[in-house]
C-alpha cells in the first residue's frame, strides 16, 4: 500500500510536497481505513481537488511517471525542473515513494533525484510495522558510489559497482540482485495505473480487451466470464442505454472485442455496436462511462491502484456520484487496493470521503504548487466539504483576472 509520495523540483512543484495516505483520528468512514499492527491507520482513497493549472494533473501524472520509469529502466529521463524559478532549472528532481510491502510486514521508503540524465542519487530503507521499530538502511547511492549497508547485501557492491551507469538506477536491478525490499517497490510500481477520461476513454476499452484476449489464451475463460458478467452489471446500473455487453471475434485478427447491444424502440435487442462503430456512435460521455468502468473493474481485480484525472468528466453529476460511491465502496472491500482520485466537481466529495482523504492543491506567491490536506483545517464531521472550499475556508478560489472582471 501507498503510505506516501513526495516529488520536488517537479514542474509546477517547486518545494518538497507530499500527498499522504496517513489517516487521521477521525471516525467517519471507517471502512476506508487499513491498521497496521503498530497502530498506524492509512486511507485507501485520496481526493484531489483545486482550481485550473495548479498542479492536479501533474501531481497524479509524477507518480504515474515515476511508476512506470520504474519498470521500463527510465528513471533518468524524470528531470523535469520547475521552470518559473531560474535557479531550480539546474536542480535534480527528486522522487521519493513509502509503501507496505505486500504482506504488511515492512515500510520501506525508497527515493531517487535526478539532474538532467544523471541519477545523482538513489536509496532505500526499511522498517518493521511494529511499535517503536527503527528504519534501517538497505544501500545508498551518490552518482556512481554504491553502499549497500545491510550486512547481508553487501556483497552486492562488488558485482554491480562496475556495471552501474549514471544513467542507471540500482532498482532495475532488483530481480537479479534478490533484494528482497527492492523488488517490493518494483512490484508496487507495476501496480499503478492511470486513467485520463479525454485521453484514455476509447484505449481503455482497448486495453481491457487485449488483457481478456491473454486471459483466454491462458486458459483462464472463468475469470473472463466473471469480468463479463460483472461488467454487465455495473452497465444496467447507469442510465446510457445499453442493455448488455458480449465478447466475440471481431476485426482481421478475429480476436475477441465488446459489442454493446441496444434495444429498438419496439423493446427487441438487435442493435449492435462493435469496435467499427462505438467511436462515432456513442457520445464521448457514454465512451467515458464504458471505458472507466471496464478499465475499473480490471484494476481492481488484478490489485492495481488506479488514477484518475477528473472523474467527473463528460458524465452528467448524479451518475458521476453514484459510480464514485459504488467504487468507493467496492474499493474498500479489497486489500492492498488504493483509489486515486481528481475532481472540480466538490459536491460529489460531500458524502463520499473522509476529511483527510481530501487533498487542496493551490500555487503560492511564487506561483509554485502546494499540497495541503483538508485535516489541517478545523472541519466538523458533519460540515460539507464543498461549502467550505467555495467558503474559501481551505484557501483560494480561482477567479477570473482582475483585468477581465474591470
Amino acid at each position: 500500500m501507498l503510505i506516501a509520495f513526495t516529488l520536488e523540483n517537479y514542474k509546477s512543484f517547486r518545494d518538497k510536497q507530499s500527498l499522504s495516505f496517513v489517516s487521521s483520528q477521525g471516525d467517519e468512514h471507517p471502512e476506508h481505513i487499513v491498521e497496521f499492527n503498530n497502530g498506524l491507520k492509512i486511507n485507501k482513497i485520496a481526493a484531489i481537488i483545486g482550481g485550473n493549472s495548479v498542479g492536479k494533473s501533474q501531481l497524479l501524472t509524477a507518480i504515474i511517471d515515476f511508476s512506470m520509469a520504474i519498470t521500463r529502466d527510465k528513471l533518468h529521463e524524470l528531470h523535469n525542473p520547475h521552470i518559473l524559478d531560474q535557479d531550480y532549472k539546474e536542480k535534480a528532481t527528486s522522487y521519493e515513494v513509502i509503501i507496505t510491502n505486500q504482506k504488511k510486514e515492512l515500510f520501506l521508503r525508497y527515493g531517487i533525484s535526478v539532474l538532467k540524465e544523471t541519477i545523482i542519487s538513489e536509496y532505500l530503507y526499511s522498517r518493521p510495522i511494529k511499535k517503536s521499530a527503527k528504519e534501517s538502511c538497505i544501500f545508498e547511492r551518490t552518482l556512481n558510489n554504491v553502499n549497500f549497508v545491510k550486512p547481508e547485501y553487501k556483497k552486492l557492491e562488488n558485482l554491480i559497482q562496475p556495471v552501474l551507469k549514471e544513467s542507471g538506477a540500482i532498482i532495475t536491478f532488483s530481480r537479479s540482485l534478490e533484494i528482497d525490499e527492492l523488488n517490493e517497490i518494483f512490484i508496487w510500481a507495476m501496480h499503478q495505473i492511470p486513467y485520463n477520461p479525454e485521453n484514455h476513454k476509447n484505449y481503455a476499452i482497448s486495453f481491457v480487451e487485449e488483457h481478456l484476449n491473454k486471459e483466454i489464451e491462458k486458459g483462464n475463460s472463468d475469470s473472463v466470464d466473471k469480468f463479463l458478467s460483472d461488467y454487465n452489471n455495473y452497465i444496467k446500473l447507469c442510465p446510457i442505454y445499453v442493455d448488455s455487453v458480449i465478447l466475440q471475434p471481431q476485426g482481421d485478427d478475429g480476436k475477441l472485442r465488446f459489442v454493446y447491444k441496444l434495444k429498438d424502440n419496439k423493446g427487441n435487442e438487435n442493435i449492435l455496436i462493435g469496435v467499427d462503430s462505438r467511436s462515432t456512435f456513442f457520445s464521448k460521455g457514454t465512451l467515458n462511462v464504458l471505458g472507466f468502468v471496464a478499465v475499473l473493474l480490471w484494476s481492481y481485480k488484478n490489485k492495481f491502484n488506479l488514477y484518475i484525472d477528473e472523474i467527473d468528466s463528460s458524465i452528467h453529476y448524479s451518475l458521476a456520484n453514484a459510480l464514485l460511491k459504488k467504487v468507493i465502496e467496492e474499493i474498500c472491500l479489497m486489500d492492498n487496493v488504493q483509489f486515486i482520485f481528481s475532481t472540480h466537481n466538490l459536491p460529489l466529495l460531500d458524502e463520499c470521503i473522509r476529511r483527510d482523504e481530501l487533498n487542496i492543491i493551490y500555487k503560492n506567491k511564487d506561483r509554485s504548487s502546494e499540497i495541503i490536506n483538508a485535516s489541517k483545517f478545523s472541519v466538523r464531521k458533519d460540515a460539507k466539504l464543498s461549502a467550505k472550499y467555495f467558503r474559501g475556508e481551505f484557501g483560494m478560489l480561482p477567479t477570473l483576472m482582475n483585468g477581465l472582471r474591470d
